[in-house]
């Protein structure tokens, strides 16, 4: 009874009013990047900056740095919110624009919403479509706010991938979302308002990472899983390597945190038990190097 009346106070308390914009100068964010095929981590800043009218509408500049110390900043596209918490971005003046965040999302609703993504070196916005399965709400800084949990539908069931906080944006960092397989995955560190840290990534002990390995070549055709999404068992499979050569494994959370690793010759199968539902990166290596690297779907 007790925190039920506690979560209707915290509910009434953002409800009422605390929501802030998240297009502000005043804000910045560091967010983590997980390159799916070169294995790479690093860390980009992203804030934004002076006014510009296209198509009649008024945004934002963004901006973007990968410097620890920020001292290096260039034009990263455009951005802008409406009086219906929904943020707006483009790439460049000439494309469309797309929607990145709605805030205004009730419970059960369904949104197409897009994200910046990369692969390899291309930079793209990609859509998902998600399904608001959960509203609750979070401290940020010293005030809670409104926090909408989002899923995406694998066959009859639902998989939170997703959250978006009032007045900060996507927990996969300002200007991503959690996109589907095949691309890098991203994840916020740090958010900043008027130079005060307000939220830090509890996974985290710094803002800014950075790590390398050899890069990867082109490996879509080497591995082989099927089915994926992995729905009960899956087999994943290396091609063109010698058959009695050892490899392993390591799958990754989008936080980039191994959760399992696994030795095997060629191929071997993948419960969908041995990892709960969600998406996954993994890294495939031997003793002489990176093999490949990818991403999968456990329902």
């Amino acid at each position: 009874m007790k925190k039920n009346v506690l979560l209707m106070i915290l509910v009434t308390f953002w409800v009422q009013g605390i929501s802030q914009s998240i297009v502000d100068s005043n804000k910045l964010w560091s967010n983590l990047i997980f390159q799916a095929i070169y294995g790479n981590i690093s860390t980009e800043s992203i804030r934004f900056t002076g006014d510009t009218i296209i198509n009649l509408q008024s945004y934002k500049k963004v901006v973007r740095s990968l410097d620890e110390t920020q001292s290096n900043w260039y034009y990263y596209g455009y951005i802008r919110e409406d009086g219906n918490k929904r943020v707006y971005y483009r790439m460049n003046a000439t494309e469309p624009e797309r929607l990145l965040y709605d805030l205004g999302l009730a419970l059960n609703d369904s949104i197409l919403a897009y994200g910046l993504t990369s692969f390899f070196d291309s930079v793209f916005l990609e859509s998902e479509t998600y399904h608001i399965t959960t509203i609750d709400s979070i401290m940020i800084g010293n005030a809670y706010h409104k926090q909408l949990h989002l899923s995406i539908r694998s066959n009859t069931s639902f998989i939170e991938v997703e959250r978006w906080v009032d007045s900060m944006g996507s927990m996969s960092g300002m200007l991503h979302n959690m996109m589907g397989l095949g691309y890098d995955g991203f994840t916020l560190l740090c958010f900043k308002e008027d130079d005060i840290l307000k939220y830090h990534n509890p996974s985290y002990t710094t803002c800014y990472l950075v790590s390398s390995v050899d890069p990867l070549s082109n490996t879509n055709d080497m591995i082989k899983i099927y089915p994926n999404p992995v729905s009960d068992v899956s087999t994943l499979t290396v091609n063109g390597i010698n058959e009695r050569k050892e490899l392993y494994i390591n799958f990754y959370n989008p936080l980039g945190q191994i959760i399992y690793t696994k030795y095997f010759i060629r191929e071997f199968q993948i419960y969908k038990n041995e990892m709960p539902a969600g998406i996954y990166f993994y890294n495939i290596s031997s003793k002489s190097g990176n093999l490949a690297c990818g991403k999968i779907i456990i329902n």
